[in-house]
């Protein structure tokens, strides 16, 4: 995980605060900086399931746990141990994002966090992911209205 810690805290966090400032220093509105939204995601299951209509090996997380030695699944087997791994990313790419916002003057950039929006469970999660990184409409629906929530709460009622 060190190597995941690297990424994030240096490439990713720099790269994140860079593109946000050309935002903050571009977007105005009578001087201001327009609000900004950004989000991480809810926890996915990397349960090898391919994106519809693509013949071709299309998973967007299993092939990389199955490339480090998990045992293949099944699609739409549940992967009970890369589940945590994938959960610890979204913390950890979170905790990233909202260090980030936290640099900015208030009012300027805020963070969504989508953990908990959708569902991650066995048995709970198919009808709200489309595939393993990617909502459902069902799940698409769920996470505008926390977008809506968010949006109405920090700028539209302050």
């Amino acid at each position: 995980m060190n190597k995941v810690r690297l990424q994030v805290d240096t490439w990713m966090e720099d790269w994140l605060t860079k593109v946000l400032q050309a935002i903050n220093s571009r977007c105005k509105v009578d001087g201001k900086p327009i609000p900004v939204f950004i989000h991480g995601y809810a926890y996915p299951v990397p349960d090898a399931r391919q994106l519809r209509g693509v013949s071709e090996d299309s998973s967007w997380l299993w092939t990389w746990f199955h490339r480090r030695g998990y045992e293949r699944n099944t699609a739409p087997a549940y992967p009970a141990r890369c589940a945590p791994v994938m959960q610890f990313l979204i913390e950890y790419l979170n905790l990233m994002q909202e260090r980030v916002v936290a640099s900015f003057p208030a009012g300027t950039v805020y963070h969504v966090r989508l953990t908990g929006q959708l569902p991650n469970a066995p048995g709970t999660y198919l009808k709200d992911w489309d595939n393993e990184l990617h909502a459902s409409d069902t799940g698409t629906v769920k996470l505008a209205a926390k977008f809506a929530e968010e949006i109405r709460a920090r700028v539209l009622q302050p």
